[in-house]
């Protein structure tokens, strides 16, 4: 859509049906403007995670994948093999999603306790010698949402795939090999737009395992997840990351990243290089019971960044309205002020204009169902 509102228009759009979590969550514009990276789970079953991080062409005409590369729209360039292996359930029955990188889809199965099944996947894509490409099973019953189900993974458990040839892997068993399935979120383009930081809860055992900061390469290399930035396990604290964003200008070798405290959500600023050096900017006493970050956005000069911030719940003295509010922090001086409010409403993502005279976000009389608007920052 253009600036003033005027001829909108569909870039991408996933498939008819699809529910609301798994569709595209955070987007950001690369700083040439080439590509639009976003998180989405449209292909949630054909991944090894339930949320990836895609770049797409400005103009609509390609889409493709950064974690675990390739996108399965691309698969049809590589050359093709078989791969065979037996799945035993030994514990209650299942039904169990099971897909291994490569693949056109993923297979469906209900299998009772004690069963072994063979699947053999054709035509599976060959990323290359040496490549590992990895077997995911999905319990598709087990987890409270679509998106926080039960995987089973295991180091062991891959091929490398072999054009016009069978692999075999023997035998899996899922039962010691339970995992949270990993998801990626909130991607960042990098001032170079050569990699894009984002938030990934990695596959991990742990109840409330922790969302550790990633980047991955713009031309990223098959079945890679990309590097970890920070182990955010290390940190003495039990909130999770939720919204990353790489500097610019004199400040695009620093990020800045928001933690999801019981009743405020905290944000950091780091060297990207070692974020776990980390500094609290400090936001003072929320006016509300509850301040919730829901976007966060660099100004283009470096000088500092805006954020919407949801308020609620009961406050003390004279607060300002329960809603939204978007706040433009400065760094030089390390003190930040309110753009704009929308009592009674909510403010979820935004984003500032190249000229940095402009913030897009979306509003809503309640969260989850938003539209657009462009607000002057300086107003």
């Amino acid at each position: 859509v253009n600036a003033d509102g005027s001829n909108p228009r569909t870039l991408w759009q996933a498939q008819q049906g699809l529910a609301r979590e798994l569709g595209p969550g955070d987007l950001n514009w690369r700083p040439d403007a080439a590509e639009i990276a976003f998180d989405s789970a449209h292909d949630l079953f054909r991944s090894m995670l339930m949320r990836d991080i895609y770049a797409l062409a400005s103009d609509g005409s390609y889409l493709r994948r950064l974690t675990r590369a390739p996108d399965p729209s691309s698969f049809d360039l590589y050359p093709k093999g078989t791969v065979t292996f037996t799945v035993v359930n030994s514990s209650f029955t299942r039904e169990l999603d099971v897909f291994i990188e490569g693949a056109k889809g993923s297979v469906r199965q209900l299998m009772p306790a004690g069963m072994a099944w063979v699947f053999t996947f054709s035509d599976v894509a060959d990323f290359g010698p040496g490549v590992r490409q990895y077997v995911r099973l999905l319990d598709v019953n087990a987890g409270p949402s679509a998106l926080n189900r039960v995987c089973f993974f295991e180091l062991g458990w891959f091929a490398d795939v072999i054009a016009n040839n069978t692999v075999s892997l023997g035998t899996i068993n899922p039962v010691p090999n339970e995992y949270n399935c990993p998801i990626a979120l909130s991607p960042s383009w990098r001032a170079d737009g050569k990699k894009a930081a984002f938030v990934m809860r990695e596959a991990t055992k742990l109840f409330s395992p922790p969302n550790n900061i990633w980047q991955a390469d713009a031309a990223p290399a098959p079945a890679t997840y990309g590097e970890r930035l920070l182990d955010y396990g290390q940190c003495a604290t039990t909130d999770r990351l939720y919204l990353v964003a790489y500097g610019t200008g004199p400040r695009q070798d620093q990020l800045i990243f928001v933690e999801n405290g019981a009743t405020i959500t905290p944000i950091y600023i780091a060297p990207a290089g070692d974020p776990a050096n980390r500094t609290y900017l400090n936001l003072g006493l929320c006016p509300r019971v509850t301040c919730w970050v829901t976007g966060l956005s660099w100004l283009p000069d470096g000088s500092g960044f805006v954020f919407s911030r949801q308020e609620s719940g009961p406050g003390l003295g004279n607060p300002p309205p329960e809603g939204g509010a978007i706040y433009l922090y400065d760094l030089s001086t390390n003190t930040f002020r309110q753009v704009f409010r929308a009592p009674g409403e909510a403010l979820g993502r935004l984003s500032v204009s190249p000229d940095g005279r402009m913030i897009a976000f979306e509003r809503a009389p309640q969260p989850r169902v938003a539209g657009g608007k462009i607000q002057d920052r300086n107003a």
